[in-house]
């Protein structure tokens, strides 16, 4: 509730599942997805406007389902799926990544690869490797458009009065400026990944050289990256951390780097 109201929420708009009633009716035990999906349907469908539905972490709700089990996964997403479709809802599945130092972003979602394939947008959230404080929140898949820029937050907090109570209640500042790093670069850098780092300095370098005497085009950029053996992505990267700016320019510059 701190975190509601920290985050201005609308409380008359959240429900809590927080167990199902045993059907002998002497007690309760946790939601079950396997079981109990046709009955939460009913619930959603009696609340009439509900938009969003959150499982956190859905791996706590798959019932006797293996989660490392690609069949069995998709036994419950699948059903999962098609009650958003007809409800019309946004299904948000929260879960955890592995502590794996290799491997792109969607290979560090702990359990089977279904959880990725079957979603229609996934998104990595890490620490910034260069900035412990803040947090980003990066598109790792999607099959809903073109990919999408991340995003970048802080958790910051602020004081609750209610009840006679002064409670202090973190919630999401965001940031302005949109995120250019993918999600792989992003848990590469977090798994201390050496050779990735070392490349980002590199870049780093480069960069502060060849804008040293005013902005250069993007194109010109470029091309001296790749004669320097820099990955593209890399530069981009460096570009970012460096707090470069892209101005728009021509159509054969692509723009102006200062």
């Amino acid at each position: 509730m701190p975190r509601l109201l920290a985050a201005d929420a609308d409380c008359s708009k959240v429900h809590i599942l927080e167990a199902v009633r045993r059907e002998d009716d002497e007690g309760h035990r946790s939601f079950n997805l396997q079981l109990d999906l046709a009955e939460f349907e009913k619930k959603i469908a009696e609340l009439g406007d509900a938009l969003l539905v959150i499982i956190d972490p859905i791996t706590s709700y798959l019932g006797r389902v293996d989660s490392h089990k690609n069949a069995e996964l998709r036994s419950v997403l699948e059903p999962l799926g098609k009650m958003a479709a007809r409800l019309r809802v946004t299904v948000i599945a929260n879960t955890h990544l592995s502590k794996a130092s290799v491997g792109s972003a969607n290979s560090r979602v702990i359990g089977s690869v279904a959880f990725v394939n079957h979603s229609r947008a996934t998104f990595i959230v890490t620490a910034d490797a260069e900035d412990r404080g803040r947090r980003l929140f990066l598109p790792s898949k999607t099959n809903l458009g073109k990919p999408r820029d991340g995003l970048a937050y802080r958790i910051a907090d602020t004081v609750i009065h209610g009840q006679g109570a002064v409670i202090w209640a973190p919630y999401v500042k965001w940031e302005d400026a949109p995120v250019t790093m993918s999600a792989d670069e992003a848990v590469a850098a977090m798994a201390g990944d050496a050779e990735s780092r070392g490349a980002l300095e590199e870049a780093k370098q480069f960069l502060l050289e060849v804008l040293d005497e005013g902005p250069v085009a993007q194109k010109e950029i470029k091309q001296q990256a790749e004669e320097a053996g820099l990955a593209w992505r890399t530069v981009r990267r460096a570009k970012t951390a460096l707090g470069v700016e892209a101005r728009k320019g021509s159509v054969e510059e692509h723009g102006r780097w200062s």
